[in-house]
């Protein structure tokens, strides 16, 4: 027998507004907190079970939050998702992505895809093609059209959204501005809010690494890597990585002098998808 295939039992605008509102503390904590600490943010007494146990894992299957070993906490999306102006592309984009992390409804918006609009029998395939049981299937079925329609994947009706939403990665645009320019925040705010999506549409996983440079200033550099992770992917990505890092020369002025005891690929590594701001002292 098929297992079940796992999906979020909360619809993504639901999710959304538990981030936002109810969830806002956790802009402010940096250490994990377990289910139960999540649980009571979100006006519940537990969360070994019931409604709270499944808003949790709704809004861990969405990624908006991270578990690691039994703690949880707010996951870079997730931090985009509650920080971001809700009518701005970059909060569309993380709303894309969010929909789209769940590896059901990455299925499902592909399979609408080929149909060009919803299938017809989309509660029969979640049974037939997924697992899931019969009881479940039209709950199923109903978040995934609400969120997918939330996202801006599908019309009220039921077709694809035509013309496709514009689901760039910002990694895709090479930083222009030289190390040490002054971004203003309208300049920086799409390099300083890590990746969400490839250009394909598909979520990421998602890191950030600061480094530190001269004069107390910082460069973030933000990595996004495809969900299905492999040996095979990570020493492509490495050998591909160190070859862009030979020609991000082009991203500096001719004139300008880089001082310092790093590397030159350190260096250069700082520019990647970089936001520099001055640390607070």
């Amino acid at each position: 027998m098929k297992r079940s295939r796992s999906y979020p039992a909360i619809e993504l605008h639901d999710a959304c507004k538990l981030i936002r509102i109810d969830l806002r503390p956790l802009a402010d904590v940096q250490t994990g907190h377990d289910r139960n600490s999540i649980a009571r943010m979100l006006s519940y007494a537990s969360g070994s079970g019931g409604a709270a146990a499944r808003k949790v894992a709704a809004l861990t299957a969405f990624g908006a939050l991270d578990r690691r070993g039994g703690q949880y906490g707010l996951s870079i999306l997730g931090r985009q998702l509650q920080t971001l102006t809700v009518d701005s592309n970059e909060y569309t984009d993380a709303v894309k992505a969010a929909f789209r992390h769940p590896p059901l409804f990455r299925d499902l918006i592909e399979e609408c895809t080929n149909h060009g609009r919803l299938p017809n029998d989309l509660e029969q395939l979640l049974e037939t093609r997924h697992g899931i049981t019969p009881k479940a299937s039209r709950t199923a079925a109903c978040v995934f059209t609400r969120s997918a329609q939330f996202a801006g994947f599908l019309t009220t009706d039921g077709n694809l959204v035509d013309p496709p939403v514009d689901r760039r990665a910002t990694v895709n645009q090479p930083p222009t501005h030289p190390v040490g320019t002054e971004l203003t925040d309208s300049q920086s705010l799409m390099t300083k809010n890590p990746i969400a999506v490839d250009r394909y549409g598909r979520s990421l996983r998602q890191g950030v690494i600061p480094i530190t440079l001269p004069n107390n200033e910082e460069a973030i550099v933000a990595i996004g890597f495809p969900q299905e992770v492999n040996s095979r992917k990570i020493k492509f990505f490495r050998k591909r990585l160190k070859s862009y890092l030979e020609d991000l020369d082009a991203l500096f002025p001719t004139d300008l002098n880089v001082e310092g005891s790093g590397s030159a690929d350190e260096d250069r590594a700082d520019v990647i998808s970089i936001a520099n701001r001055k640390r607070a002292t």
